[in-house]
Formats: C-alpha cells, sequence, structure tokens
C-alpha cells in the first residue's frame, strides 16, 4: 500500500480502518491506496492488463483527470470523498455488462440506508439524494472476441464534500453525505460497508441466486413510472417509463404508445 504524508487535516483512508468492518472474501481483499492519481480507472486498467487478482480495488484522496460518463470531468477533491475503481472478472456475456452498474447502484443505495440516508437510484449511472447527485459510476469493458476479460467498476462518492467545494454549476444540482446527515462522515466505514453489499449482489448475480437486488433497484428508481426526456444521438424523446428488464435496460412508450427497451442514455424528469 502507497503512502504518502498529507498536508491536509483529513483523516486518511486506510487499510487497517477498512478491515474491522469488511466481510468480503474477494472485493476490497487486494488494495492499492494513493494520495494523488490521475485517474483511478486508467491505473487500475494497468493492473488488470498485469493480471491482478479480481477484487482488487484502486483508491486515490484525489484524481487529477477523474471522469465521468462521455469523458467528462469528475470533480474528485482532496481527502473528501471516495474515489475507487474495482477489478472484476465476472464470467459473463457482453448483453450482462450493465447488470454491474445496476447491482452497484443498489449497493450503494444499501450503503445510504445503513447511514441513515435515503436516497434514489437514477437510471442509467447516478445516486441521488433530495434530487441531486451523490455519486455516480462508471463501468468500462474490456471485451475480445464478443469474451468479456474484466470489467473496471469507477465509484466517485460525495462523502465530506462541502458546499462551497462544489463550483457554481454543480451547487443547484449536488450534494454529499456530510451535507445530507449534517455531520461528517467515516469515509472507511462508508467503503467497507459499499464493499460488503457489493460483493453480495455480485455473488448473486453471479450465482443467479437472488433476484433481491433487482427488488431494491425497481422499488428505489427515480424514473419508474414517470415521464422523462430520454437524450441520445443528440435528439431528445419524451417517454414514460414503464419498467426495467434483469439487465437493467429500461422499457418506455413514446409519444405514439411505441413500446420499446432502451440499453442507454441520458434522461432528465420533465418539470
Amino acid at each position: 500500500m502507497k503512502t504518502t504524508s498529507l498536508n491536509n487535516d483529513f483523516k486518511e483512508i486506510s487499510l487497517n480502518k477498512i478491515l474491522p468492518h469488511l466481510k468480503t472474501t474477494t472485493i476490497g481483499r487486494h488494495f492499492k491506496y494513493f494520495t494523488t492519481l490521475d485517474s483511478t480507472n486508467t491505473y487500475c486498467k494497468l493492473l488488470a492488463e498485469k493480471n491482478c487478482p479480481e477484487g482488487t480495488i484502486v483508491i486515490s484522496e484525489e484524481q487529477t483527470k477523474g471522469r465521468g460518463t462521455k469523458g467528462r470531468i469528475w470533480s474528485s477533491p482532496k481527502g473528501s470523498g471516495l474515489w475507487i475503481s474495482i477489478l472484476l472478472k465476472p464470467k459473463i456475456t457482453t448483453t450482462d455488462i450493465s447488470k454491474i452498474t445496476l447491482i452497484t447502484s443498489c449497493a450503494l443505495y444499501e450503503t445510504f440506508k445503513k447511514l441513515g440516508i435515503n436516497s434514489q437510484i437514477k437510471w442509467p449511472n447516478d445516486m441521488l439524494i433530495n434530487n441531486k447527485k451523490v455519486c455516480g459510476i462508471l463501468t468500462e469493458a474490456n471485451i475480445k472476441e464478443n469474451v468479456v476479460n474484466y470489467i473496471i467498476l469507477g465509484v466517485g462518492i460525495n462523502v465530506n464534500v462541502s458546499y462551497d467545494d462544489f463550483n457554481d454549476d454543480l451547487k443547484p444540482k449536488a450534494t454529499s453525505l456530510k451535507i445530507e446527515a449534517n455531520k461528517e462522515i467515516d469515509r472507511c466505514y462508508v467503503l467497507a460497508i459499499f464493499l460488503n453489499y457489493l460483493e453480495k449482489f455480485y455473488n448473486q448475480m453471479i450465482n443467479n441466486s437472488s433476484l433481491e437486488y433487482f427488488k431494491i433497484y425497481k422499488e428505489n428508481s427515480y424514473i419508474l413510472n414517470k415521464t422523462v426526456n430520454i437524450v441520445k444521438n443528440n435528439t431528445v424523446e419524451v417517454v414514460q417509463v414503464l419498467d426495467f428488464d434483469l439487465n437493467g435496460f429500461i422499457l418506455v412508450k413514446d409519444l405514439n404508445g411505441i413500446i420499446k427497451k432502451i440499453s442507454s442514455a441520458e434522461i432528465s424528469l420533465r418539470i
């Protein structure tokens, strides 16, 4: 584990502080810690190419080039969040890749619930609290000849980010666990609980042993049964969200009454 001294007045993330709460057998058992990285996803890919074991987690106190979906910049202020990437090697088909985002959303929901914070899952890859974004998910798969070699699961959680840490553009639409709970949150505890739930739902998915996570996903959806704007290929379409399938794709009905399935898109509620 790599450590360097920090000038900032915050509590470092420490494996020793995580282990008392960690109940997993695989996810999080190999731990790479940095004070600064350009991107945890980028570094995790390097580890994957070196055949590091499944469940390896890369975490950094800050990211200088953190990424969200569609290559957008993800703000990763130093020492205030959980900016992590996890190496997964599921034996799944390419059509099942989106399930990783689905189970991750459920693990985050259950983690926040354990903190006494109610959240909602905004398809396809955001977590909201009081209609503001608290967390983003970025899933990147390495595929060769239609075989999934590995998946890099990136998660960014605004834990102790203060309101003033957000730029003017983000202030109306972003939040943190600290803001919502009105107190500092133990990042090591949050990380351990999240990894526990993630491994639980990951095993359910891999072994087809339970659809508990799918029930959680539907019950806490931000968009289910609502009319939304779907933005895809620079076009905007108004649809009603009817349901999800087991892969996390949405079933929608357009203004002409035609029902169709959508695998990915940007989405916003109609006010």
